[in-house]
């Protein structure tokens, strides 16, 4: 079901109109709120919702897999902090480089 738009004028930068079509326009803010949210917004907010919940479900999921690698594999504590911060910072670098796309 469409829903209908409505008609907004986004403010231009203060000063710049007369106080009439001031007082009538909105922000755009406003005007965003405005609009509902459909099936596509909340799969959205589903689909991010599910890839936070995986970047936090590994390093859980590391947390207790580094331990047991250090006692059956031997590995030493150098290692695993090293593998740990890689982590982290894969994690960090992904954040920012998809944060920065979906600015774009």
């Amino acid at each position: 079901r469409e829903h209908p738009r409505p008609a907004v004028a986004v403010m231009p930068a203060h000063g710049s109109v007369d106080g009439a079509v001031e007082a009538k326009a909105l922000s755009l803010d406003d005007a965003l709120n405005l609009l509902p949210w459909g099936r596509f917004h909340w799969l959205l907010f589903a689909t991010c919702g599910l890839g936070y919940t995986a970047d936090c479900i590994e390093l859980l999921l590391l947390s207790f897999a580094f331990p047991e690698l250090m006692k059956d594999w031997g590995i030493s504590k150098q290692v695993i902090s090293l593998a740990s911060t890689l982590s982290n910072s894969g994690i960090m670098l992904g954040a920012l480089a998809w944060g920065a796309c979906s600015d774009c």
